[in-house]
């Protein structure tokens, strides 16, 4: 019986050791959890409140009154922020990660959970939510719809006074300013990240542009004034800016921030070829900014008779940041400063291929890595996400 009673009171006290154990690390877990929670940032909105005479939070109750303002929106990247296959399959491979939809979907409106907390981290992340109770799925597809920038409390804020409104209005003189950019365009997440500067740091880095001497506001490049024109119809003109929301897929909009220039090419003493350009970032921010998969290559090509490439060579200008682990090597940042003007050489070393007929420099835009299986799995051709935007040939021999 002594040894039954000694053999057990062992047994027990190294289950309570167990306990005990077990206790302290499901404390650390939830300590551990709360402290990555307080980290992130926040929603950019709080839940709306009814607007008087607004029947919908939906872009299609806006486009009655506002048609031309809605239909410049419909083909920009805002519009497409939810329902873009790429972003849809890195969602899907980032375990629907609930903190990409504050900017993608910034109405409480558009998202089916409030997110209160975050309880577990390890194995898998375990979410304190709460249903939405005003959630409209039908708005979930609309992105970085119009009220995400325009509803303020029970009005909806603009720029300009507009006399005897359908709906309340809140005038807003600083409404064009870089603060209502800044809530989805900077994100800076320390736990667990070994990166030399925010994730994306696209506002910090407009304010060192500005400090440097820079005069334009984020909505001066990407929303430029259209002239005078009507808000909606029967109402007085008054000055517009365009609601295409312009970015880096815009060809055109993008060569007036990627500068070319100074392109020579010639014939190298060891019978190879070399070429020298200029890159002048036009822009008020880094180049490339915001998404880490985006770069700039510049690279020097041989061609045979029929434009196929035979060697290249080039020169990649980006941020090499590992986005799912958040790190970053010290000294692998090459991206432009702010109104930086960078002159390039590229090489060609000897003997070129036989067939090689012409050379061309060219200048291109990544608007994602091109090795990644996220393209193939949102069903994209990944030659859809490059942009020529220069390209210089010579005949060879020189």
């Amino acid at each position: 019986m002594r040894r039954w009673l000694s053999r057990h009171r062992v047994l027990a006290a190294l289950g309570a050791l167990l306990v005990g154990l077990l206790g302290l690390v499901v404390i650390a877990e939830v300590a551990f959890a709360a402290w990555i929670y307080a980290d992130l940032p926040g929603p950019p909105r709080p839940a709306l409140r009814p607007i008087a005479n607004v029947a919908s939070p939906s872009a299609s109750t806006c486009a009655a009154c506002h048609p031309q303002f809605v239909k410049e929106w419909q083909g920009s990247a805002h519009a497409n922020a939810a329902a873009s296959s790429l972003f849809q399959a890195q969602f899907r491979q980032e375990k629907q990660f609930y903190l990409c939809l504050y900017c993608h979907q910034p109405l409480v409106e558009q998202r089916p959970v409030v997110i209160k907390g975050i309880l577990w981290v390890f194995p898998r992340l375990l979410l304190w939510t709460h249903r939405t109770p005003n959630y409209q799925p039908e708005l979930a597809h609309e992105g970085v719809t119009c009220l995400g920038c325009h509803a303020r409390g029970e009005a909806i804020a603009g720029p300009h006074r507009i006399e005897n409104p359908v709906h309340p209005v809140s005038h807003d003189p600083d409404f064009a300013s870089n603060a209502l950019c800044r809530t989805c365009h900077h994100l800076d997440i320390h736990v667990g990240a070994s990166v030399q500067r925010p994730v994306q740091d696209t506002f910090a880095e407009w304010e060192a542009y500005r400090a440097a001497g820079g005069d334009k506001q984020c909505v001066d490049c990407h929303m430029p004034w259209v002239g005078d024109r009507s808000l909606m119809p029967g109402s007085p003109p008054r000055p517009s800016r365009s609601h295409a929301v312009r970015g880096p897929r815009d060809l055109e909009f993008l060569r007036t921030g990627l500068i070319v220039g100074d392109v020579t090419m010639q014939a190298a003493a060891d019978g190879g070829a070399q070429a020298t350009l200029s890159l002048t970032n036009g822009t008020g921010h880094r180049l490339p900014t915001a998404e880490p998969r985006r770069r700039v290559e510049a690279s020097i090509e041989a061609l045979d008779a029929a434009g196929l490439v035979l060697r290249s060579s080039g020169i990649r200008i980006e941020r090499k940041l590992d986005a799912e682990h958040l790190t970053e090597a010290p000294g692998t940042d090459s991206t432009l400063l702010p109104r930086e003007r960078r002159q390039l050489e590229l090489k060609l070393p000897a003997p070129l291929p036989p067939a090689t007929r012409k050379l061309r420099v060219s200048v291109r835009f990544y608007l994602w890595e091109q090795t990644d299986t996220l393209i193939r799995e949102a069903g994209l051709d990944p030659s859809s996400l490059v942009l020529a935007v220069h390209e210089t040939v010579r005949p060879w021999p020189l």
